[in-house]
């Protein structure tokens, strides 16, 4: 029995080991919103070690990429198609730069022929909250992983 028991202890230790190295803290999600009055189509946005084609997006839709991998960047490339005005690019400098350990949203908002991009707190309004870090008010906590089976 006791020989049981330690190769299920040693079995725990091991998919603890590796549920542990494959659980990362989500530190931000980007939102590319359409703020202008016509479909943005061929949404891609790109920086270095990151490059996402975001697909279209209507007046007031928004689309989103879950925690990239990439540290957010002080700048990037935001480029779309707009039916009036054809294919279009814009260099756009986040602002504020990110400060150290951010956790929230990475907003981009296409406007017609430009774009722009700020940081937001992680709280219920995302990128629909007033335009300024740190916030106000505490961040939502993140979920915990689960506990393992004893």
């Amino acid at each position: 029995m006791r020989g049981l028991l330690g190769q299920l202890a040693g079995l725990a230790m091991i998919l603890a080991a590796v549920l542990g190295a494959c659980h990362r803290q989500l530190t931000y999600l980007i939102v590319v919103r359409n703020a202008g009055k016509e479909i943005a189509a061929d949404i891609s946005v790109g920086f270095p070690k990151f490059s996402f084609e975001f697909g279209s997006a209507g007046p007031g839709i928004g689309r989103s990429y879950l925690d990239p991998t990439a540290p957010i960047p002080k700048s990037l490339t935001v480029r779309w198609t707009s039916e009036t005005m054809g294919s279009l690019r814009s260099e756009v400098r986040i602002v504020p730069e990110p400060p150290p350990g951010f956790s929230g949203f990475l907003c981009i908002e296409i406007k017609d022929t430009i774009a722009s991009a700020y940081l937001a707190p992680r709280t219920i309004e995302g990128c629909e909250a007033p335009r300024s870090y740190p916030p106000a008010h505490p961040p939502l906590p993140l979920p915990l992983p689960l506990p393992l089976p004893q």
